[in-house]
């Protein structure tokens, strides 16, 4: 379960230390992008609804991974990333 602050951001998950990331655009169409700086090791990205159904991974140990996913309708997402155990969630809007 994720719990969110009053400005809708994830306050709620087992941080991943020692790097940052960012996706953008955010709101988008399907179509972003995710950079990590950091020290960063083989990880796994998982896009999943707002009920938590999982819709596609994928693995990387790259600092930059974009995302193609048209078929998204309109709606929250949720970009979940696990790296050495842990894991961090950043939402997405699909506009």
């Amino acid at each position: 379960m994720l719990l969110f602050s009053e400005d809708n951001e994830v306050v709620a998950s087992q941080e991943i230390e020692d790097f940052s990331i960012t996706v953008f655009p955010n709101p988008n169409d399907g179509n972003f992008t995710i950079k990590l700086t950091g020290e960063i090791q083989p990880y796994t990205v998982e896009i999943l609804n707002s009920t938590g159904r999982l819709l596609g991974t994928v693995n990387s140990q790259e600092a930059v991974v974009n995302i193609n996913r048209f078929n998204l309708y309109a709606g929250i997402y949720f970009v979940k990333i696990t790296m050495k155990g842990k894991t961090t969630v950043k939402k997405v809007i699909v506009r």
